[in-house]
């Protein structure tokens, strides 16, 4: 069940629209930029150890105090780890493989696919699934 859009889900959850709820720090950029910190496209050679990383900074009383200006709480990240792309068709093993195939990058990945010359669409995340 969906009760309000990716794009407003800081707003929602906030307002108390639902007690808990995923947000994607991608759609905040401004309000959220703590996340950004700990969501760079580098090889994380360990998830356990970038999960609780990742904890430590963002239950950090600089971020505590900027989520409850938000009227959040951070609980914790489920994600985090190496990208994986999955595909159809051919396999894509270079830059040069992409060529002509859409690619679902956001935020920082997205950035990174327009800096290679990608179209980039704007789509939102049920659109895209």
């Amino acid at each position: 069940m969906v009760l309000f859009k990716a794009n407003a889900a800081r707003q929602s959850i906030a307002a108390g629209v639902v007690d808990i709820g995923t947000i994607v720090p991608d759609y905040f950029p401004k309000e959220l930029v703590a996340f950004s910190l700990t969501n760079l496209p580098f090889e994380n050679l360990d998830p356990w150890v970038g999960l609780k990383a990742n904890y430590a900074h963002m239950t950090s009383p600089a971020v505590t105090d900027n989520l409850a200006k938000q009227n959040l709480v951070f609980v914790t990240s489920y994600m985090l780890s190496s990208v994986i792309m999955l595909c159809t068709g051919d396999p894509v093993r270079s830059l040069e493989d992409l060529k002509g195939k859409k690619v679902r990058g956001i935020g920082t990945f997205g950035k990174i696919f327009g800096d290679y010359g990608a179209n980039l669409v704007s789509m939102s995340i049920y659109k895209a699934y």
